[in-house]
C-alpha cells in the first residue's frame, strides 16, 4: 500500500490525456510532441542538451494551444542518476497522471559511430536503446497499472527487419534488445489494462543522421532486402501513427508490431516473438486475419447479431431505453454503471452469451468495445473446436 499512495489518482471524465515523450527535440520526438499537442493531449517532453530548441518547442505548443500544452524537462540518460521518478513527479504536478510513453530517444549518429574504435558511442546507442526506456517505465508503470489505463510505445526500427545492413550491428542489437524487451513487457501487463506496442520506421533523412553520408544511404538501398523501405519517410507521418496507437485508433491488440516506410505505408508485422498464450490468455488474433478470411462457419453468428444482442444486455443490466447509445460505453458512463453493477454486467454477458471470463479478462473489460471484442474472441474459439456460437 505504500507504492501507492504516490500514485496520482484522477477522474477520467475530466481529466485530460497526459503523454511523457523521450527525446522530444529529434526531428521525430518534436514531431510527436507537436501531434500530440495538436491532438489535445498535455505533454511532457524530454531534452539532454538541446534547452534553447527545447523551450522553444514548449513555447511553441503553449502558445498554440494553451498553457498546459506542453512542459520541457532536461535530463541526460547517460549521466544522471537512474531514477526517473523526480521527472515524472514534476510532469503530473503540471500536466496530470501520465496515460502514455513514448521513448523516441536515441543517439545522434555517423559513419564513425559505428566504428569499432569508437566504444563511447557504441555504448550510449545501447543505453539510449533499452536502459533509458526501462528507467522511464519503472517510473510511469505503478501509475498506469493502478489507474488501468496506458499506452506505452517503443520506437524501433527497419534497419532491424534486415540481417543485412552493413556496419549497423550495434544499432540494431540495441533496438532488438528494446524489441525483446516490449514483447515480454506486453504480456506481463497485459492483465492490468495498460497496452504495448513497437513502432519500425523506415529510414529518414533527420537530424539524427546528418552525419551520414550519401554512400551510407546507397549501400542501405543496395542492401535491404523488399520489405524495408528506402530513406525519405515523413517523421509527420511515423508521429500521427504514433499518436493513432496512443488513442487506440488502430485496431491492433496490444503487443503488436507495426512498420511504416514512404513506399509501403503502414504494415502490420504482427505479434513478433509474442507466445501463443501469455499467463494462460490465448491471444486475439490479428484484425487483419478476421477482416481477410472470406468466410466464417456457418454455425457463427454475423458480428451484427452478436453486437446487438450484447446492446441489448446493456440496456437491460443498466435500464437504458432504446435511444442511448451504448457503442461506445465506458466504465462510468451511465450514472448506475459502478462497481457492483459491472460484476453484475459481466455475469449477464456470460449467461446470453453462453461464455465465461476469467479473472484478467474481467478486470480489463471495462468498455462495450473491450467486451464486445472479448465476446467475438471467445465465440471464435467455441466455432474452432466445434462447437456452436449461442442462437435465440
Amino acid at each position: 500500500m505504500r507504492e501507492l499512495k504516490e500514485v496520482t489518482v484522477f477522474d477520467p471524465e475530466t481529466t485530460k490525456r497526459v503523454v511523457i515523450v523521450t527525446g522530444g527535440t529529434g526531428s521525430l520526438g518534436r514531431n510527436v510532441v507537436q501531434t500530440f499537442a495538436e491532438r489535445g493531449w498535455r505533454v511532457g517532453f524530454q531534452y539532454c542538451k538541446n534547452q534553447s530548441e527545447a523551450n522553444a518547442l514548449s513555447k511553441e505548443m503553449t502558445q498554440r494551444y494553451g498553457p498546459d500544452a506542453a512542459m520541457a524537462f532536461q535530463y541526460d540518460f547517460l549521466k544522471a542518476e537512474p531514477n526517473f521518478h523526480k521527472e515524472v513527479k514534476t510532469v503530473e504536478q503540471k500536466l496530470g497522471p501520465i496515460g502514455s510513453f513514448i521513448h523516441c530517444s536515441s543517439q545522434a549518429f555517423n559513419e564513425s559511430t559505428f566504428s569499432a574504435s569508437d566504444i563511447s558511442s557504441l555504448e550510449s546507442l545501447s543505453q539510449l536503446g533499452l536502459s533509458a526506456f526501462i528507467r522511464v517505465l519503472d517510473a510511469c508503470l505503478t501509475g498506469m497499472k493502478y489507474r488501468q489505463n496506458g499506452v506505452i510505445i517503443g520506437i524501433l526500427s527497419e534497419a532491424l527487419l534486415s540481417p543485412r545492413l552493413s556496419h549497423w550491428a550495434t544499432y540494431n542489437a540495441s533496438k532488438a534488445a528494446l524489441k525483446s524487451y516490449l514483447t515480454d513487457l506486453a504480456v506481463r501487463v497485459k492483465a492490468t489494462g495498460v497496452e504495448v506496442y513497437g513502432v519500425f520506421p523506415g529510414a529518414f533523412k533527420t537530424a539524427q543522421s546528418k552525419g551520414t553520408s550519401q554512400a551510407v544511404y546507397e549501400n542501405m538501398k543496395k542492401q535491404q532486402i523488399a520489405r524495408v523501405g528506402t530513406a525519405g519517410i515523413d517523421p509527420v507521418e511515423v508521429a500521427r501513427l504514433i499518436v493513432d496507437l496512443a488513442e487506440k485508433k488502430k485496431p491492433y491488440e496490444t503487443g503488436s508490431f507495426v512498420a511504416i516506410n514512404k513506399e509501403q505505408g503502414v504494415r502490420y508485422l504482427g505479434l513478433l516473438d509474442y507466445p501463443e498464450t501469455a499467463q494462460g490468455k490465448e491471444h486475439l488474433p490479428p484484425p487483419s486475419h478476421i477482416e481477410n478470411m472470406s468466410s466464417l462457419a456457418s454455425n457463427v453468428e454475423p458480428i451484427d447479431a452478436v453486437k446487438a444482442k450484447l446492446e441489448t444486455v446493456f440496456r437491460d443490466v443498466f435500464k437504458l431505453d432504446q435511444t442511448q447509445p451504448v457503442a461506445h460505453a465506458e466504465f462510468g458512463t451511465f450514472s448506475n454503471w459502478d462497481s457492483l453493477q459491472h460484476i453484475n454486467l459481466l455475469m449477464s454477458v456470460e449467461q446470453a452469451m453462453k461464455i465465461s471470463f476469467s479473472d484478467g479478462e474481467a478486470g480489463v473489460s471495462t468498455s462495450f468495445k473491450k467486451i464486445y471484442d472479448t465476446v467475438r474472441h471467445k465465440l471464435n474459439k467455441l466455432t474452432n473446436k466445434g462447437f456452436s456460437a449461442p442462437h435465440e
